[in-house]
């Protein structure tokens, strides 16, 4: 209680007639009262650190978490869009199998057959791709449209008329039209004249199945 109550000076004098041992502890005690604000604000700087220091890899780990969704998500995203191309490769072979066997047992086996509206939209939509409708079943398919009618033959006639007005290529074949190219240019030209023989057949498609349409509306 009495050295609470007297100021470090008369401490210091009291600790220069104690013993060695005794001044030596109450000088390191008066030591530390003198200066108790800079251990308290090295321990502070100590402390701020730290926190820094977790703070930081705390947003390092939640980086490094976000990188890895993303790369997953991506590889998810990817793997599920090859999925639905596949099923979509699947559909669409698997649709053109049914119209082609809908259009040949019309044909083949009428008293059978039966009326179907999402086959018979798949040939209308499909009817001037030579690679979705071949020759044999394209033959069947002019004399199945001379009873279409209603909506189903108005937007058959849409599509033949867009195609016939939007001709704009010429309509050599691919071999006739390479002996006129140099060999330079022959790879870029030969592909102009395959599109161009592609695009000449859906025209003449078109121009005869407008011919029948407008033949049985007459």
């Amino acid at each position: 209680m009495f050295l609470q109550m007297v100021d470090t000076q008369g401490l210091n004098q009291i600790a220069a007639r104690l013993p060695k041992f005794t001044r030596s502890v109450l000088t390191k005690s008066l030591e530390s009262s003198e200066c108790p604000n800079g251990s308290n604000d090295i321990q502070n700087e100590g402390n701020i650190k730290t926190q820094r220091l977790n703070k930081n890899l705390s947003k390092l780990k939640k980086y490094k978490k976000r990188q890895l969704k993303k790369r997953y998500s991506r590889k998810q995203l990817k793997a599920r869009k090859s999925q639905v191309d596949g099923q979509k490769i699947r559909s669409i072979s698997e649709t053109q199998k049914e119209a082609l066997s809908y259009l040949r047992m019309w044909h083949d086996d009428y008293e059978n057959w039966k009326f179907k509206k999402l086959l018979q939209s798949w040939l209308i939509k499909n009817a001037l791709d030579k690679k979705m409708l071949p020759n044999l079943e394209f033959r069947i398919f002019k004399r199945y449209i001379k009873k279409l009618a209603g909506l189903a033959r108005q937007d058959l006639l849409d599509r033949c008329s867009k195609a016939t007005d939007n001709q704009i290529f010429d309509t050599e074949e691919p071999e006739k039209c390479v002996e006129h190219v140099n060999k330079e240019d022959l790879s870029s030209k030969y592909l102009i004249c395959q599109k161009n023989s592609e695009y000449s057949v859906s025209t003449k498609r078109a121009k005869k199945i407008l011919a029948i349409l407008l033949e049985n509306s007459a």
